[in-house]
């Protein structure tokens, strides 16, 4: 699978968490921050890496119920996945 293509997967599950009524305020705007910055032209391994960035800023956060945390840790390792091919 190329990198363009996991980028749309990571998207994807990104878009469906955004849209879930369970997903907590703060990681919708976290979420909505990085899928702008991932659908921005430019190195897809550079903007992974920003976007990783963004959700270290939210890894702390105990509002986050177990099951999102885990959703969470699958892009993030998705994502470190692509910047690191």
């Amino acid at each position: 699978m190329s990198q363009k293509e996991q980028l749309t997967a990571v998207i994807d599950i990104m878009q469906d968490l955004q849209e879930d009524s369970s997903t907590s305020k703060s990681l919708k705007k976290v979420i909505e921050d990085v899928l702008k910055l991932l659908k921005q032209e430019g190195d897809i391994r550079m903007l992974c890496s920003k976007a990783l960035e963004e959700f270290e800023k939210i890894s702390d956060d105990s509002s986050i119920d177990p099951y999102m945390r885990t959703q969470i840790w699958n892009i993030v390792s998705m994502l470190e996945n692509i910047s690191s091919s």
